[in-house]
């Protein structure tokens, strides 16, 4: 199941809070979050639980990440709402926020193809397996040390 953040068609910059929905966030522990996209699911609403279907929603990479608390602490479960944002540059900006405290934590996924055309996201071989060309790799093995030994020589 699949929780459905933003309305098919919205416009960037527009807000909206699912406080209508509590969810369990595990906090300081290693946590993935899937995102799916679609572009013939029109009706979803925001809040709806909704059923993966493969043929009509297409997955982005997850993230991956580790939520942490203020302080150092023992693993948790916080109980969150979320609220999420299409921002102009075409990041979908996720906030989790603690129901009855103050914590929240954001999420930021790059969804800028997904809004800008109905091909799906991220297909090329190479992207997916984090593959570099070989030609940019030797230009930033031979850029980056000069720009460090640059940035050395002025800070000394």
């Amino acid at each position: 199941m699949a929780v459905c953040l933003l309305p098919a068609g919205i416009e960037p910059g527009h807000d909206v809070a699912l406080s209508q929905q509590q969810f369990d966030l595990l906090v300081s522990e290693p946590a993935e979050f899937p995102l799916y996209v679609s572009s013939t699911r029109l009706t979803d609403k925001p809040g709806e639980i909704v059923p993966i279907d493969r043929e009509r929603m297409t997955p982005l990479p997850p993230m991956r990440t580790v939520l942490r608390a203020r302080k150092k602490a023992a693993a948790e479960t916080v109980s969150v709402t979320l609220h999420a944002r299409l921002t102009e540059i075409g990041t979908l900006d996720l906030w989790l926020s603690e129901i009855g405290g103050r914590r929240s934590w954001r999420l930021q996924f790059d969804v800028r193809s997904t809004t800008q055309t109905d091909m799906a996201a991220h297909q090329s071989q190479a992207e997916g397996e984090g593959i570099v060309d070989e030609a940019i790799w030797a230009a930033c093995q031979t850029l980056i040390p000069k720009h460090v030994q640059s940035y050395s020589s002025r800070s000394a």
